[in-house]
């Protein structure tokens, strides 16, 4: 079997295309199946598209070697075609269209497979019948509900008739993010789709108590921590997380919160923190291999998660699977959001707060939760035992995908 796996060029993949050397990070999902794919028997051409300018990208589309890769891999430069007009996506979409086109007429692909970031050349690929077009969604991002539900303008039109392409199958990351819904409004009825959660690779790194770890890490051994862990923008919640904190803070100082991460927000928030005098009681890490993350985990007593587009994020599921008393927002209707985690999760697993009325909400949860740690244990326990049954290890997440992929291809005979 021949296959075509092209997706964007993640930042998590451009120090192995920069370096030639396999280190990618981020999107697990991607590189776990990249990395798979790679050592199976079948033929696989990888194709990493640059969506955002980039000053070291290619000046053309060219093959380059990653060591750690057996497999061919191509790089299609961002360009700067027609973007004084306003159509330098247009154009580059087609640029690296054609390219794929040509190398399509000479590997004669059985199975092509897209993610999201590729939604013009997978769609396409798909209304020319080439080969089995596989398009990968990564979570559900507002624009892509507003697109396939009240587009604006020719663009809009545009990505919603590529939605409803021909594709073999559409597989979607079950993030919170409103996948099913998404699935459901944005493709053809007869097109098969998967919803599926992500992995963690997880196991009992130590025994060593919270207090142990806490001193490892630089924290005070004996206060509770409170955990804020992802990307420093608006949409993960950063800024209500540290407002809540303070508020907190002016009544009691007997905890000690930690915002792993970096961002957007960092400056602003590393301000409102020294401004607000709790200088010792907020900790910024803006760095922490992943290898190392689970050490924050056992160390923290309670865990924020004030994600707007979804609760069943990576981070979130591993904070799930060390058994980290939560404390995430609740199910949003109107948009779709965590309707799934509502489902999935039992009661009891998760202490779920207001959209609406975040920051005070936060306070009144961690205050409750610090003046009684028995229901931190029991809320960990609970999560703890659910997570067993709900989340896979990595191994059998890419092991069910690769299966699905194989049964698609295998169609064709």
């Amino acid at each position: 079997m021949r296959i075509l796996y092209a997706v964007s060029l993640f930042s998590g993949l451009k120090k192995s295309v920069r370096q030639g050397s396999w280190e990618p990070s981020g999107a697990p999902t991607i590189y776990k199946i990249i990395e798979r794919l790679d050592q199976a028997e079948d033929e696989v051409d990888f194709v990493f598209s640059a969506k955002e300018k980039d000053e070291e990208e290619a000046r053309g589309a060219k093959r380059i070697t990653i060591k750690g890769l057996r497999s061919p891999v191509w790089l299609l430069p961002y360009g700067n075609g027609a973007k004084r007009f306003g159509l330098g996506r247009l154009s580059r979409e087609l640029r690296q269209a054609m390219f794929l086109l040509r190398l399509q007429r000479v590997r004669r692909y059985d199975l092509c497979y897209f993610n999201n970031g590729n939604l013009l050349v997978a769609a396409l690929f798909a209304f020319l019948g080439i080969g089995r077009v596989v398009m990968r969604i990564m979570g559900v991002y507002p624009v892509m509900k507003r697109v396939v539900s009240s587009p604006r303008g020719i663009g809009d039109r545009v990505e919603r008739a590529a939605y409803r392409a021909p594709y073999a199958h559409v597989i979607c990351t079950q993030d919170g993010s409103g996948g099913e819904w998404f699935l459901e409004k944005a493709l053809k009825e007869n097109v098969t789709r998967d919803l599926w959660i992500n992995g963690v690779d997880w196991e009992e790194k130590r025994l060593d108590e919270p207090r142990e770890i806490r001193v490892e890490l630089g924290l005070a051994p004996d206060r509770p921590v409170i955990l804020f862990l992802g990307k420093l923008e608006r949409a993960k919640g950063c800024r209500e997380f540290l407002e809540a904190v303070i508020q907190l803070g002016r009544a009691r100082r007997d905890f000690q919160a930690v915002m792993v991460g970096r961002g957007p927000e960092s400056e602003t928030l590393k301000r409102m923190a020294a401004e607000s005098g709790l200088k010792e009681e907020v900790v910024f890490v803006p760095f922490v291999a992943h290898k190392e993350i689970w050490k924050w985990y056992k160390a923290a007593d309670i865990y924020v998660s004030l994600n707007k587009l979804g609760s069943l994020s990576n981070a979130n599921l591993e904070a799930m699977r060390y058994g980290t008393c939560m404390v995430m927002l609740r199910s949003d209707p109107v948009n779709h959001v965590d309707e799934a985690t509502d489902h999935l999760l039992r009661d009891g697993c998760a202490i779920r707060i207001s959209r609406d009325n975040t920051v005070d909400d936060l306070v009144k949860a961690l205050s409750h939760l610090l003046d009684n740690p028995e229901v931190i244990s029991a809320t960990a326990r609970k999560v703890k035992s659910a997570s067993r049954d709900l989340i896979p290890t990595w191994e059998s997440r890419i092991e069910r995908e690769i299966r699905c992929l194989q049964g698609i291809a295998a169609s064709l005979s």
